[in-house]
């Protein structure tokens, strides 16, 4: 069974002079505050997807974009490990979202579980 990650903030609301990535958030139905930018992974071949994530957290980027679909969550888990055994960020740090493919809506459960194995992680944020 799926499990809910715990609700928390990251960010906070813009104000008129504050635009910077890592500050700017949305407040959703729940309370739980989502950076406004993401980065998305659509695209990147496999083998580039550990410096393309280690750039965009480099870069301030703290909302991550996936999904099973881009062929690639295997290579993004590999390159989030690294991340966080570098101490760069704490999975807290990020929030991350993947998403169910059209052709995969009768089996949410084993396809949002193959997510989260492939990108080694316990929960996601938004699914």
């Amino acid at each position: 069974p799926l499990s809910l990650p715990p609700r928390r903030s990251i960010g906070r609301s813009v104000g008129p002079c504050d635009r910077s990535m890592a500050a700017a958030a949305v407040a959703l139905n729940d309370g739980t505050r989502m950076p406004a930018l993401a980065f998305g992974f659509w695209q990147i071949p496999g083998e580039q997807c550990g410096a393309a994530l280690e750039g965009a957290i480099d870069a301030g980027y703290r909302c991550l974009d996936f999904a099973a679909v881009y062929g690639n969550e295997a290579e993004c888990g590999e390159a989030l490990k690294k991340v966080f055994a570098s101490g760069k960020v704490k999975r807290d740090d990020l929030y991350i979202i993947t998403k169910l493919w059209a052709t995969d809506w009768h089996q949410v459960d084993a396809a949002c579980s193959l997510s989260l194995r492939n990108l080694q992680l316990d929960y996601v944020d938004l699914y």
